[in-house]
């Protein structure tokens, strides 16, 4: 999530848009290509058209983007690590892991976060063997707790320098004896262990993504789920905002955001149900003459919500509605639940539906069987809090959660336009229909 935020920032800042810092009195004028982050790990964007008055409809893309890590047994240094949200576990088995993240390190008198990525394997989780565990083929299950400890190093090659450094340490640094891994990832990123204050730290596959398949038309690799939707919603709306006849004839703005924390509720400061985004939508929209700025403005905007979605894996498919099939290469996929697990409603699927046609993109819909359950998306979340007509949509994805995920390239060209298109032409769907 910090790597995925960093990314959209320099794209942004090379593109042009400038940053903002939340606590400063912003200046917007119509034109302006602007953005702001929370925490490093959430990000909003945003143009005002040039003829952007407060009040005007917003158009916007949202997507989402243990203290003591020591574990030992016999003469294997291991990492004692926590799960997050719903992951396909046993797929993290037999991997090359390493770590990236951010080490929060005393400067002078200042504290300040630093990006790390170890970039070659330093971590594996060894299966048990099947000679000592002769019913894994047929019924595979694990302790998470026990099980999910990667080996990161044989005690006797442990630095002897970095374990006299970490008996020197204060009680106030994050590196002692009995956090050893901590000062080795320091010491090979240049960082002094004893000036760390603390760490967020996530284990990471090192196989990289890959185009794949016979005919080229596939995407395997980690996290599709949901740098997929970022990476199209975010390339859409920048493809947009370089459009310079669209800007300036605009009275609207264009909003593209990435949350974090949706996979486990998105309740944090930088997620979706936070209040943080409905105040930044409120400076934008702040008017001294006009109270009622933020919500006149929320009545006639447009939100899509932009999650991957299951397609239709060919060797389980009593698993799917059989008149709700999602496939590959015939673009994204409209989702809907009559239970509100994602926001979509009638009058916000007919405007997804011609957007797409103005797009030449086609839609295919889901919706869960009765007796299997579906997750659920930021799209409820940031339409119940802001009041806001919302669409879910995304891109059809085959192993859901696993530690790497497979996608269509053709389905990633058809989102990148319909994202574009919806910039840059929701004004004229939002005149043509009264809903």
């Amino acid at each position: 999530m910090v790597a995925a935020v960093k990314v959209c920032r320099d794209s942004l800042i090379s593109a042009g848009f400038e940053e903002l810092e939340e606590s400063d009195v912003w200046k917007l004028s119509p034109r302006g290509k602007y953005f702001v982050t929370k925490n490093g790990t959430a990000l909003i964007a945003f143009v005002l058209g040039g003829n952007f008055t407060p009040g005007r409809p917003v158009h916007m893309v949202g997507t989402h983007l243990k203290p003591n890590p020591k574990a030992s047994c016999k003469n294997w240094q291991q990492l004692s690590v926590s799960t997050y949200g719903g992951g396909m576990w046993r797929t993290w088995f037999d991997r090359d892991l390493s770590v990236c993240g951010r080490l929060f390190v005393k400067e002078e008198d200042k504290v300040k976060a630093k990006l790390i990525h170890v970039n070659r394997p330093i971590l594996y989780i060894p299966n048990l063997a099947i000679h000592l565990e002769r019913e894994s083929n047929t019924s595979f299950s694990f302790n998470m707790e026990d099980a999910l400890k990667p080996i990161f190093a044989a005690t006797s090659h442990m630095s002897a320098k970095h374990e006299k450094e970490c008996d020197q340490d204060s009680s106030n640094s994050c590196c002692s004896k009995d956090m050893n891994f901590i000062g080795e990832i320091a010491q090979r990123c240049n960082i002094d262990a004893a000036d760390i204050v603390s760490f967020e730290l996530y284990l990471y596959p090192t196989e990289p993504a890959v185009i794949g398949g016979l005919m080229e038309d596939f995407v395997f690799g980690a996290r599709l789920d949901n740098l997929l939707s970022t990476y199209t919603g975010l390339t859409g709306f920048m493809e947009a905002a370089a459009m310079k006849d669209v800007v300036d004839s605009s009275a609207d703005v264009m909003v593209f955001a990435a949350f974090d924390n949706e996979e486990v509720g998105s309740e944090s400061v930088p997620g979706a149900a936070s209040a943080w985004t409905e105040w930044v939508l409120r400076r934008i929209q702040k008017d001294p003459n006009d109270q009622c700025s933020f919500e006149r403005s929320m009545a006639k905007s447009f939100l899509l919500s932009a999650d991957v979605s299951h397609a239709v894996h060919p060797n389980y498919r009593c698993k799917h509605d059989e008149n709700h099939t999602p496939l590959f290469h015939h673009g994204p996929v409209l989702k809907v639940n009559q239970n509100q697990r994602y926001a979509t409603i009638g009058c916000s699927a007919a405007k997804l539906r011609r957007i797409a046609e103005l797009a030449n993109v086609p839609v295919q819909v889901y919706t869960n069987k009765n007796d299997v359950s579906c997750g659920s998306t930021i799209g409820p979340i940031l339409s119940t809090k802001l009041g806001i007509q919302t669409v879910d949509i995304g891109n059809a994805l085959l192993a859901m959660h696993s530690i790497r995920e497979m996608a269509s390239t053709v389905d990633l060209l058809l989102a990148h336009r319909l994202f574009k298109t919806y910039y840059e032409k929701f004004h004229i769907v939002s005149s043509e229909m009264i809903l």
